[in-house]
């Protein structure tokens, strides 16, 4: 399968996606949440990727984000990456 040049590519995403989805380690995903995206009161689903200050800020745990992947359609390895206050989601 892997020297098919087209499956090799899907072959190669679907297996990344699985492995972050359902996989244990450093590149998982922690949890799946609800978040308001793209606008307030309408909610989607989203996977936690990380925690901590936005990125080029200081490390003010006060100021502490959640790290929250959204997968678009029809292509779920694709997405947004959105940091959400903490009180901002549904778990």
């Amino acid at each position: 399968m892997e020297q098919i040049p087209f499956v090799r590519g899907i072959q190669k995403g679907t297996r990344q996606l699985f492995g972050a989805i359902f996989g244990e380690g450093p590149g998982a995903f922690k949890k799946v949440v609800m978040v308001e995206f793209p606008q307030p009161n309408q909610w989607v689903i989203g996977f936690i990727s990380g925690e901590g200050p936005l990125p080029g800020t200081d490390t003010d745990k006060e100021n502490s984000f959640i790290a929250v992947f959204i997968p678009s359609t029809p292509l779920p390895t694709t997405g947004w990456l959105v940091y959400v206050e903490p009180t901002h989601i549904k778990h």
